[in-house]
């Protein structure tokens, strides 16, 4: 069996369908949860270290949104949406639990970036 590049599964089970039903399914069974669409927006300054803003749907049903793309040190990288607490600290308000899916995340949403960035470059 072939797997899809933006299908996620490492740990033994997974939640899958969150619209449908919540129900907890065996992953070895290839049951994964995938990004069926992403869309990102190229920030308007040149300057800043945020680069753009992407929304990811999981499974045609579960949407996040606000998923920044940052410049950093080491090259582009995602950061997930976080609100301000009332200590002051950034806590993310949706976030992968393990390093393959941050990693699913980070892989679909820079490849629409750069997919984007070379429309926009190629239509100057």
């Amino acid at each position: 069996m072939t797997i899809d590049k933006f299908t996620y599964c490492k740990g033994k089970f997974a939640i899958y369908k969150l619209c449908d039903t919540m129900k907890v399914v065996n992953t070895e069974r290839r049951d994964f949860m995938k990004i069926t669409s992403v869309n990102v927006r190229i920030a308007e300054s040149a300057d800043s270290k945020m680069k753009g803003i992407a929304s990811v749907i999981v499974d045609d049903c579960f949407a996040i949104h606000d998923i920044r793309i940052i410049d950093g040190e080491k090259g582009l990288f995602t950061a997930m949406p976080s609100r301000k607490t009332s200590s002051g600290e950034y806590r993310d308000v949706a976030h992968p639990i393990t390093s393959d899916c941050r990693q699913l995340f980070n892989d679909a949403i820079l490849e629409e970036y750069n997919k984007q960035l070379q429309s926009t470059e190629t239509s100057e």
